[in-house]
């Protein structure tokens, strides 16, 4: 499989939710479109945490090749948190 881009998804601030609880909701949704959407093509990591087991920080990256994410990010899978996250797309 050829890793040759990805796509950040941070979330914005937001006063009434915290961002620890933000990311859970927003890793959530994407392991259970992942399901669906065939495991193995896209890969996810959390470039700003700093301090393990304390928070994930405020950005989950996907990996994958060019094609497989922009089809991912052409999904429903951001519905109900599209107004917490800013998305750089490959």
């Amino acid at each position: 499989m050829n890793l040759d881009a990805f796509a950040d998804i941070k979330l914005l601030a937001d006063p009434e939710f915290p961002a620890p609880m933000l990311m859970n909701a927003l890793f959530s949704k994407f392991h259970r479109h992942l399901t669906k959407f065939g495991a193995g093509s896209i890969g996810v990591s959390f470039p700003d945490s700093r301090d393990p087991g304390k928070s994930l920080g405020p950005r989950l990256r996907l990996h994958g090749n060019f094609v497989d994410l922009q089809r991912f990010l052409a999904t429903d899978w951001l519905s109900g948190m599209r107004d917490h996250v800013a998305i750089a797309p490959p």
